[in-house]
């Protein structure tokens, strides 16, 4: 082994690896050195222990009669190996004796429990990657074609590139400007033109059969209430609605789910669905609704937990998520009612977690011209820029296209 292999050795082992006590002080002792930049030599380990009035000079020699040779990796998968199993039987205990106080929801548990799973796992290799590492020769793998999902609205994407992986956005309004309508056109749009992927929609304000009616009225451009009561003007009307059904009812990729309302209940379900299926996109209907973990807590800390874990599902899942959201009332008292960020309701984490955010914004004199007359502005976009493009929202049957 050279010492150019040691920063390798102490960022890939922890003191907890080493399952004897011995070693385990003999370990910290080596890194103590090395980050007190004092060369890592049996005189300088003795000193160490001398000043610390231990004796493990014979331990020491013992280890160095042991030596393994130049390639330590595999004795080091080795020992990650064996802490790992010792962690996951503590891991167990720990579980056992929660399940049993049954003082805790089963999610809450599971929540936890899964962090501290993948806490374990997480170092088995390590993170850090150079860009040699991540270098293939092809300049093709620098674009991003195969890393985000257009929303079907074409000149919008064009512009914003769609929905990138790993990306939380926020789509925001206030209500009755469309934002649960924009977002299942969005979905519709996804899961028809990538079809080896499923979206997965939580829709917290309404049940999944009154989405379905709102997805096959915009499908057919037939009003939804027409569909619901079946007073069909003509049948040719009729033969639409039929047809706008038969798309979206083709939709096997789109799965709906309107029993989950607290975020331990999301981020389970999320991570269950993408076990056996390949997602491509996360949407939730809406932030404010989402039931926190948090007991005691602010409105604001809460929904402030509920945009941090949203961000770590896109990065721990490697989908984007979209996310609705409400806008303070405050924007209604104001001469200009076109929103900012500071209007995001409940929490400044919505625009701190946020790589993207997009407003509906309807103005008076477009309203009086014509009411369905809007824009779709990009107020926060991470990775591209900021605009805002205008789009016509017909309410009868909730559907948006770009003017």
């Amino acid at each position: 082994m050279s010492p150019a292999d040691l920063p390798g050795i102490l960022s890939a082992i922890e003191p907890e690896d080493f399952y004897y006590e011995i070693n385990r002080n003999i370990y910290i002792a080596i890194r103590y050195l090395f980050e007190n930049k004092i060369t890592v030599t049996l005189s300088a380990l003795f000193k160490y222990f001398a000043d610390q009035k231990t004796d493990y000079r014979q331990d020491i020699l013992l280890i160095m009669d042991c030596y393994a040779g130049p390639d330590i990796k595999p004795y080091i998968s080795s020992l990650k190996k064996d802490s790992s199993f010792r962690k996951i039987k503590i891991l167990s205990q720990k579980l056992n004796a929660r399940a049993d106080d049954k003082s805790e929801s089963p999610e809450s548990i599971y929540q936890e429990i899964n962090s501290e799973f993948q806490e374990i796992f997480k170092n088995q290799n390590s993170d850090i990657t150079t860009f040699a590492d991540m270098a293939t020769g092809d300049i093709k793998d620098m674009a991003s074609h195969n890393r985000y999902f257009m929303t079907g609205f074409a000149k919008f994407d064009e512009i914003l590139h769609g929905l990138f992986q790993t990306e939380l956005t926020y789509l925001a309004a206030r209500p009755g400007l469309g934002k649960t309508a924009l977002a299942l056109n969005i979905a519709c749009n996804i899961a028809k033109r990538y079809t080896s992927g499923d979206v997965l929609f939580f829709s917290l304000e309404m049940p999944k059969d009154q989405l379905r009616l709102r997805a096959v009225s915009g499908e057919a451009e037939v009003d939804s209430f027409i569909i619901k009561s079946e007073r069909f003007r003509s049948n040719e009307e009729r033969e639409k609605a039929i047809q706008g059904m038969k798309k979206i009812d083709s939709l096997s990729n789109l799965a709906v789910v309107d029993n989950k309302f607290s975020m331990s209940q999301i981020y389970i379900e999320s991570k269950r669905y993408a076990s056996y299926k390949n997602l491509s996109i996360i949407v939730i209907d809406y932030l404010q609704l989402i039931e926190s973990g948090i007991k005691n807590g602010t409105k604001n800390e809460k929904v402030e937990e509920n945009s941090r874990m949203l961000k770590k599902l896109a990065m721990e899942l490697h989908v984007p998520v979209l996310c609705l959201s409400q806008l303070s009332r405050e924007i209604e008292k104001r001469t200009d009612t076109r929103p900012k960020l500071s209007d995001l309701r409940d929490s400044g984490a919505i625009e701190q977690d946020g790589d993207a955010v997009w407003f509906i914004y309807q103005n008076k004199s477009d309203r009086e011209f014509d009411s369905g007359l809007c824009e779709i502005e990009v107020a926060k976009n991470r990775n591209g820029k900021l605009f805002n493009h205008d789009f016509r929202f017909t309410k009868e049957y909730t559907k948006f296209e770009e003017v």
